[in-house]
């Protein structure tokens, strides 16, 4: 079985944002991610590098509209919409 596998210190390295985020936190958006892109064989993506790209991009997005880099109360006001 092909899947990407999610490491959340990789993705941390590539978008450097989210350096604050739990890696629980970050596992549970990249699970939430795998809901619009599946990470199972039968993917509409079989490339594994193109998969990973476009699941990194989703679960960025995903913590970004979940507050992960702007919890409420904090300065800079509120996160954009996606």
């Amino acid at each position: 079985m092909a899947q990407v596998v999610f490491v959340p210190e990789d993705f941390k390295a590539a978008y450097p944002a989210f350096a604050q985020v739990s890696d629980a936190a970050l596992n549970q958006y990249f699970q939430i991610a795998t809901l619009y892109l599946s990470n199972e064989d039968c993917s509409v993506v079989q490339d594994l590098e193109k998969r990973k790209a476009l699941l990194w991009m989703l679960t960025a997005h995903i913590a970004q509209l979940s507050g992960a880099l702007n919890p409420a109360g904090a300065a800079g006001g509120a996160a954009p919409v996606g």
